[in-house]
């Protein structure tokens, strides 16, 4: 019993696994107590302050920042739960160091008490047994142990129970010391030799590591990626995000299992390696991700000048590679495993835990989750290439077709209108009264002006209530057949009752095979270094695809110009009744990005250009008009071309003029001729219904009422988003000719909120 009690004051039960040993050049035979299971007290200690920064970090709602915009709260909230976790951090290390100082003190004069009392007895033995056994005191005998020292033995997990822990020898000559020494370094270099060989890196070890860092890696560009920013946008997703919520988090864990999988096989410096480069991309990553993205603007499909800023691309990508190197660093300079395996382990989980705190506060307050997009009304195809076999009213709006670009046009090929626009006219100096889609559609059939406190959803809504032109078209007999786009022109097609003929109610569809490569892109977009971001830019019309809406009467109508240009020349224009029928055809027109030729092909964009697309818009044009006269209905058609907006560039870059080409009925068979007459969008209305012998009233003048040498001032709205999360409008007045940028004057500029693009 006397040896168990030595024992329990030499080993605390706090330290059970700790090993006793000798420093052989130690003539004095102190022993010292060294950690055993440091991977066990590690993940231990990890998941308590883990488990503490979570509690600090829901505990405290002061933190909740909802009145934010979403894309800023991300990183704010990430920031927030970095501090709070690596103070708790800390705080657990220092802590846990303090007891492990207390503990080995306790231990080391325990053990030079014992070292006394062996003394005093001669070199007597003592053991220490697991439970269940009894301890038994064993006599020194004559064998070299009685003369140099004892044995300590210690319960391990083992199966054995019992393991010699050291054989404390103090050495009594200067030869024995130094023969004791060499057999020391030579057990280290033994030990350094099986950590290279990869025996320092248990399969378990680099299992914990390799999968740490793979979900590090795949949690950032995947998972909060994708999420992150689907809740910050969620308004111009054409779909839920419960669409998209398992196959993202599926995409997530296959591609974690890929990326442990190329890890685990690798061993000791190779695996080392390996795992700091995985560190460094992920470090990488998460730092240009969050921190390094600076001006990306809207992914509106116009082509990005990546060459503009060289210095800032020069330096983000020597930020990137040093963010890169630095594990190598760290693995280099640290002497003690201990300081790079806590980084392979701290780091990656903090990263995780950040992001996984701000994700889960964005889908707590932005009600992502009950958001439901399923069937809802829309414009659809149905009608799109019939015509009244009597009176017609087509307009044919080309998004984005400003009048420089028709100018391009004719200096490429001065014939390209020739016989074309036969009892045209071209308006040259005509404006629209905003640069955007939204709200210029809704303004030009409605000739309501957007308020910017109102929200954009109650203005199309009340827009389309208190609308007259459609309404005075339906009772004059006219069956209105619109194709405009959801979300730019209206949010529920139910608000144009009974005056537009192709309102349906369409149940949608999501190809997630089509959708989720798109979602990897953006989310890649964003994430990588600006070097490689032309790699992964995608237009924001691109996320659509892959998400149908069908009804009934054929899917919903979309700015697929490929499409309708295919539909045209297969199923061609058909004369159906004797109504007269009103036709809007909303195209996607010269809108980047530009993805077909001036033969309507699609191609690379890197083989199209403002020019070729802005040809092949025309081309339908061109192909819609002649099959109107192989019908016969061409020269009693009321015709408008024209565009929502001009060009898309930033406020002092020029005039925006639109593209207005009109033939009124009744003209035919004249060459096309030129207008200078000032005009703006809001004649367009008054223009057609005194085409078909309406009344006017309150409609203002039409487009041929207004004289070339008059001198009127127009206002303009000129909006852009500099920052991506905030937009800057640039308000406008134009007095005489607007295509005299001199006649443009800047009246103030202001930032109204995001919501209105």
């Amino acid at each position: 019993m006397r040896n168990k009690t030595l024992y329990r004051k030499a080993i605390c039960h706090k330290v059970k696994r700790a090993t006793v040993s000798v420093a052989p050049s130690d003539t004095s035979g102190v022993v010292v107590v060294q950690r055993f299971s440091k991977g066990r007290i590690a993940v231990r200690l990890l998941l308590s302050t883990l488990y503490f920064a979570v509690v600090l970090f829901v505990g405290f709602p002061s933190l909740a920042l909802a009145y934010i915009d979403p894309a800023t709260t991300s990183y704010l909230i990430q920031i927030a739960a970095a501090l709070v976790i690596t103070l708790s951090v800390a705080l657990g290390v220092f802590f846990g160091k303090l007891q492990m100082f207390l503990l080995t003190l306790r231990a080391r004069l325990s053990a030079i008490m014992v070292r006394a009392r062996v003394k005093r007895r001669g070199g007597e033995l003592f053991s220490a047994k697991t439970s269940g056994e009894k301890s038994t005191h064993e006599k020194p005998d004559t064998s070299s142990e009685e003369q140099n020292g004892a044995a300590i033995y210690a319960p391990t997990s083992g199966s054995q129970g019992m393991v010699k822990l050291a054989h404390v020898v103090p050495p009594r000559t200067p030869a024995e010391r130094e023969q004791a020494a060499q057999t020391y370094r030579d057990q280290q270099k033994l030990q350094a030799k099986k950590g290279a060989r990869g025996g320092a890196s248990p399969l378990r070890s680099r299992l914990a590591f390799a999968s740490l860092l793979a979900a590090g890696i795949v949690f950032t560009c995947v998972i909060f990626g994708i999420f992150d920013i689907f809740i910050a946008n969620s308004a111009d997703f054409p779909y839920p995000i419960a669409d998209v919520l398992l196959p993202v988090i599926v995409l997530g864990l296959v591609l974690w299992a890929v990326l442990t999988l190329v890890l685990l096989p690798l061993r000791g410096k190779v695996f080392d390696g390996a795992a700091a480069l995985f560190l460094g991309i992920l470090l990488m990553v998460y730092i240009q991700g969050n921190f390094l993205n600076f001006d990306l603007g809207e992914l509106t499909g116009d082509a990005v000048d990546w060459g503009k800023d060289t210095t800032w691309m020069i330096a983000n990508t020597l930020i990137c590679l040093a963010l890169i190197a630095l594990p190598f660093v760290l693995l280099k300079l640290s002497r003690k495993k201990i300081v790079w395996r806590g980084a392979l382990v701290f780091l990656p989980a903090l990263i995780i835990v950040v992001q996984a705190l701000s994700l889960v506060t964005l889908f707590a307050t932005s009600g992502v989750l009950s958001q439901t997009k399923g069937d809802i009304y829309t414009l659809s195809e149905k009608g799109l290439y019939e015509v009244s076999a009597g009176k017609n009213v087509i307009v044919i709006l080309l998004d984005r077709c400003d009048s420089r670009y028709v100018d391009e046009v004719m200096a490429d090929d001065p014939d390209f209108f020739a016989d074309k626009m036969d009892g045209f006219t071209r308006f040259t100096n005509s404006m629209t009264l905003y640069n955007r889609t939204f709200p210029s559609v809704v303004n030009i059939l409605t000739g309501k002006e957007l308020d910017p406190s109102e929200p954009p959803k109650e203005y199309m809504a009340t827009a389309w209530r208190e609308e007259t032109f459609l309404s005075d078209l339906t009772e004059a007999g006219f069956q209105n057949d619109l194709y405009t786009l959801r979300n730019s022109a209206f949010v529920s097609a139910d608000v144009f009752g009974d005056t537009v003929s192709n309102v349906e109610l369409h149940k949608h569809e999501t190809d997630i095979s089509s959708v989720l490569p798109k979602l990897m892109k953006l989310s890649l977009y964003r994430f990588m270094p600006q070097v490689f971001k032309p790699r992964f830019w995608v237009a924001t019309e691109e996320l659509s695809h892959g998400v149908s809406y069908f009804s009934p009467g054929g899917r919903e109508f979309g700015d697929d110009d490929p499409r309708f240009w295919h539909g045209l020349k297969e199923q061609r224009l058909k004369a159906v009744g004797e109504r007269p029928r009103f036709k809007f055809y909303h195209l996607r027109g010269a809108h980047p990005a530009f993805v077909w030729d001036k033969d309507m092909r699609v191609v690379e964009p890197d083989q199209s250009s403002q020019l070729l697309q802005t040809r092949g818009a025309w081309t339908i044009t061109f192909e819609y008009l002649d099959q109107l006269k192989q019908l016969g209905l061409y020269d009693n058609a009321t015709i408008v071309v024209t565009a929502d907006h001009g060009f898309q560039g930033r406020i002092g870059d020029g005039p925006l003029l639109p593209a207005l080409f009109v033939k009124p009925a009744g003209s035919y068979g004249s060459a096309l001729v030129t207008n200078d007459a000032p005009v703006t969008s809001a004649s367009l209305r008054a223009t057609l219904l005194a085409d078909i012998g309406l009344s006017t009233a309150g409609y203002g003048p039409t487009f041929f009422e207004v004289a070339p040498d008059v001198q009127i001032t127009r206002p303009f709205h000129f909006w852009y988003s500099p920052t991506g999360t905030e937009v800057s409008t640039g308000d406008y007045l134009v007095t005489g000719d607007a295509r005299d940028f001199a006649n443009w004057h800047l009246l103030r500029q202001r930032t109204i909120p995001y919501d209105f693009l």
